[in-house]
């Protein structure tokens, strides 16, 4: 019996440390997409921070996607905390609250998406990738 609950809960720790690692992604932006769509201004941070609340907000963060996605080395290793103070409060959601996420684009009707910026996070709570993501729904 007591094997039994021991092996149980290996099973399922183990299962959680690969979900934490593999989980569910929804559709991917490639950067190529990212470039083309929204164009490729250059990542002005501060400005970043500064548009929350303007009515472009979104399509001014869309605009420095690119530029971000290209140049996301920097920002591998920094911590959530680090993410916030440097480009503000999140406006989206992936999974949880604790990933950095930003909306830059929403969907005004049924057959549009709705995409975000998306600082993946390890077990540190640390970047350790930034995506363009589909909030919302896999096909």
């Amino acid at each position: 019996m007591k094997m039994s609950i021991l092996g149980i809960v290996t099973i399922i720790s183990l299962s959680s440390c690969v979900q934490a690692k593999h989980f569910w992604r929804g559709d991917l932006m490639s950067i190529k997409k990212v470039c083309k769509k929204w164009g490729n201004n250059i990542l002005d941070v501060s400005k970043f921070k500064s548009v929350a609340g303007n009515k472009d907000e979104e399509a001014i963060r869309a605009k420095m996607t690119c530029s971000l996605i290209k140049n996301q080395k920097q920002y591998i290793g920094k911590n959530t905390l680090e993410i916030r103070k440097s480009f503000g409060n999140y406006t989206g959601h992936y999974f949880s609250d604790i990933y950095p996420t930003y909306i830059i684009q929403t969907a005004k009707t049924n057959k549009q998406n709705t995409w975000q910026i998306v600082f993946f996070i390890d077990r540190k709570r640390k970047v350790s990738k930034i995506v363009v993501h589909k909030n919302c729904c896999d096909n």
